[in-house]
């Protein structure tokens, strides 16, 4: 295509960096905004490590420089366990249903078998070393958060947690899904994954797509605690799946 491997690296750090922009700048102003609700503190701290976690430059420089390894780790292993464990706790703190806190639990143990033995086959720190199976299993797994959230909301929840509800459903459900289709889609057409035009094509296009699911997930969460009455989330998700449904077919 005549780009540089200057311009190919300068354009994904840029990527990149811009996601984890938005993460930071979004859990600041929920931590500035709502620093007296423990929900809003711990929705920040999530958002600021889950930002770290995404982002493959950090563990770049994990890679060229060993002082930056256990931090590094350490902190993408809190943004990835505490991704997933607010899935059942929130917007109350409370396990809902109860069971779910044994999957938290295990979730826990998953996290820190990953952070004291980087080795292990189900290490989600470079998603795109992890096999199709594992990747499937983590997918699921925060399908069942969602499905958690989605009982809270029709069992639980009352008129203000449900439309916070809404929000964090709606944004982590369609940032789960891109994140399944764009690590599969290599795994579908293995061309993708050889060395070739196809391969770039779809590093150039499919990462900023991919950037835009994985920016749901803040916005959402910022919209479900601090703006949420402001705007009507059934307009966004009754567009989301017509418009989603024709570009589909």
């Amino acid at each position: 295509m005549g780009l540089s491997t200057v311009f190919y690296a300068a354009y994904s750090v840029a990527v990149e960096s811009a996601i984890a922009v938005v993460f930071w700048t979004v859990g600041v102003v929920i931590f500035w905004r709502n620093s007296q609700d423990k929900m809003a503190v711990f929705s920040a701290l999530i958002l600021v490590t889950y930002g770290m976690y995404v982002v493959p430059s950090v563990d770049a420089l994990a890679t060229a420089s060993p002082v930056w390894r256990l931090p590094s780790q350490l902190l993408q292993a809190i943004g990835v366990w505490a991704s997933l464990t607010t899935l059942f706790v929130f917007p109350s703190w409370r396990f809902v249903p109860s069971w779910t806190r044994w999957l938290a639990a295990g979730w826990s143990l998953l996290t820190l078998a990953w952070l004291l033995f980087p080795d292990v086959p189900f290490n989600p720190s470079d998603p795109y070393s992890m096999s199709s199976g594992w990747r499937l299993m983590i997918a699921a797994w925060y399908l069942i958060g969602v499905g958690a959230q989605i009982y809270r909301y029709a069992r639980v929840s009352g008129p203000v947690e449900r439309q916070q509800t809404k929000w964090v459903v709606y944004g982590i459900t369609l940032a789960v899904l891109g994140w399944t289709a764009y690590m599969q889609l290599p795994d579908i057409l293995p061309a993708l994954e050889r060395p070739g035009m196809s391969r770039v094509l779809f590093q150039l296009v499919g990462g900023p797509i991919f950037a835009c699911a994985l920016l749901l997930i803040p916005l959402s969460i910022m919209a479900a605690i601090l703006r949420y009455r402001l705007f009507d989330i059934d307009v966004g998700v009754n567009r989301t799946l017509v418009y989603g449904s024709l570009t589909a077919v």
